[in-house]
C-alpha cells in the first residue's frame, strides 16, 4: 500500500510540474456512475455466475494543453456482487488505478459544451468478500492490468466548473486462486471483469 501511495504522489507531482511547464490547464474530478458488466459469465467456467450492477466512485487528476491534447490520472472505487441462480456468492471489491491519455475540448467563450476522448490503461487492485454459501473458502486475488477507453460531452457553466456525462469501457481479467482446507480449487482461476461505466464527473479548472 505505502508503495502504491509513493507512485501516486509522483505520478500527481509529475502532472503538476508538466502544467506549469507547458502552460497547460490541471483540472480535479469527481466521479460518480455505476459499472455493468459486459460479460456472459462472473466466473470463468461457470455458465450460472453473474455479476450485479454495483456503483462506481472516482477522482481524476488532469492537464490539457491549449490544443486539448493531455493526460489524466484516474482512481475509482467500486463492488459488484456475484449470484449464481439467484444465490449471492460474494462481492468484487475493485480499485483501478489508470493513466490515461485524452483529448478534451474547450469552449472558446467559457460557457457551453465540449468533448473528450480517452484511451489508456493501468492495474485493478482487487479483492473478494464471501458470502454466506462459500463460507470457510479461502480467495486471494492477483493485481491485474485493464484497459480504458472512453468518451464524453461536457458542459461549462464557466471557465472554472464544468459537468460532464461520460462513458467508459473498462477491459480485463482477475485472476484468482480459491482453496478450501489448505486445498486449491484447481477449476477456479479468473473472474471475467470487464464492465461498462456510465458516469457524471464535475470537474474545476484551476
Amino acid at each position: 500500500m505505502r508503495l502504491i501511495c509513493s507512485k501516486l504522489l509522483l505520478i500527481i507531482s509529475i502532472l503538476f510540474f508538466l502544467s506549469n511547464k507547458l502552460s497547460s490547464i490541471i483540472n480535479i474530478g469527481l466521479l460518480y456512475g455505476s459499472a455493468s458488466s459486459i460479460t456472459t459469465e462472473a466466473i470463468e467456467g461457470y455458465s450460472m455466475t453473474k455479476f450485479e450492477k454495483g456503483s462506481v466512485y472516482g477522482l481524476s487528476i488532469s492537464i490539457v494543453s491549449k490544443i486539448g491534447l493531455g493526460c489524466e490520472l484516474l482512481i475509482e472505487k467500486y463492488e459488484q456482487d456475484i449470484e449464481e441462480e439467484g444465490v449471492k456468492l460474494g462481492t468484487l471489491k475493485s480499485n483501478p488505478v489508470l493513466f490515461l491519455f485524452k483529448y478534451h475540448s474547450r469552449p472558446w467563450s467559457g460557457e457551453g459544451i465540449a468533448f473528450s476522448f480517452d484511451i489508456g490503461g493501468g492495474f485493478n487492485y482487487s479483492s473478494f468478500d464471501n458470502g454466506y454459501y462459500l463460507e470457510g473458502i479461502r480467495v486471494s486475488n492477483e493485481d491485474s492490468f485493464v484497459f480504458e477507453l472512453g468518451a464524453g460531452i461536457s458542459y461549462f457553466f464557466s471557465p472554472k466548473v464544468s459537468v460532464a456525462f461520460d462513458w467508459k469501457l473498462l477491459a480485463g481479467n482477475v485472476g484468482t486462486k480459491w482453496s478450501y482446507e489448505n486445498t486449491i480449487i484447481d477449476d477456479i482461476d479468473l473472474f471475467y471483469t470487464s464492465n461498462s461505466q456510465p458516469m457524471l464527473i464535475l470537474r474545476y479548472w484551476f
